[in-house]
């Protein structure tokens, strides 16, 4: 479970998140939406012990991230934004290190890098560089990264950037497979589409503030709602309104 409970975060002058509580149960993906700067990945920087919150309480399951730090980073895959991952190495390579991180060993690393590596389709270049893959290839092996020890929970954020069609599908087949599993899943985005998909319930944030809290059935049962409630608190108009307005000009 992840609790965050009237968590305040500034740098300087600017309030970051202002007051926001949280809970993701066992077995949930939580969506976590909101416009760039709206405190997302703050968030997440929290919830891996990075940032310490001006006041307020964080918990991953029962543990205090930035006062235990390796306890919790034991329980935690995360797959960041940006990409992170050391291109002069072959997956082989780098998978096997974050193996050793997680102590893991050899044979059972060994393992888990195969059968990752063939769900994303990428067994043929397992000892080739990695400075030679595409955008969508590195972040495959991203994904692998922070499921090869099997976390008990999962902080994705943005984390379909530059994946092909079939690897989303794939990779949403994952993530709700670690769901039954009973896995404790947030998944950071501003995409509305990709989060009332794949999540369980949604969570908007605006501003550094939850405005809204959504079900699976809400969603399921009102289609456009969240995109309306995210467009509203947003106050961003759809590319669709943008390119009728332009073309209304031409």
């Amino acid at each position: 479970m992840i609790e965050i409970e009237n968590i305040k975060m500034s740098y300087g002058d600017n309030n970051v998140l202002k007051d926001i509580s949280l809970k993701v149960q066992p077995g949930m993906i939580h969506g976590y939406l909101g416009p760039n700067g709206a405190g997302k990945s703050t968030t997440i920087k929290l919830l891996l012990g990075l940032l310490k919150p001006d006041s307020g309480v964080i918990k991953i399951h029962g543990i205090d991230p930035y006062n235990n730090p390796i306890e919790a980073r034991k329980l935690v895959g995360f797959v960041p934004e940006e990409l992170t991952i050391y291109e002069h190495l072959t997956p082989h390579e780098f998978l096997h290190v974050i193996g050793e991180i997680h102590e893991m060993s050899r044979a059972k690393a060994q393992k888990r890098i195969d059968d990752l590596l063939d769900l994303f389709q990428l067994g043929h270049v397992i000892h080739e560089k990695m400075s030679s893959f595409s955008r969508g290839m590195k972040q495959k092996i991203m994904i692998s990264s922070s499921v090869i020890h099997n976390p008990e929970v999962l902080l994705l954020d943005e984390p379909l950037s530059g994946m092909d069609v079939n690897a989303v599908l794939v990779f949403r087949d994952l993530i709700q497979d670690f769901s039954k599993q009973g896995k404790t899943i947030i998944y950071s985005s501003h995409i509305v589409e990709v989060v009332e998909r794949v999540c369980d319930k949604v969570t908007i944030l605006i501003d550094g503030q939850i405005k809204h809290n959504l079900n699976h059935e809400e969603i399921k049962k009102n289609p456009g709602k969240l995109e309306k409630l995210f467009r509203k608190e947003a106050q961003e108009k759809s590319y669709f309104d943008l390119s009728q307005e332009i073309i209304e000009r031409l």
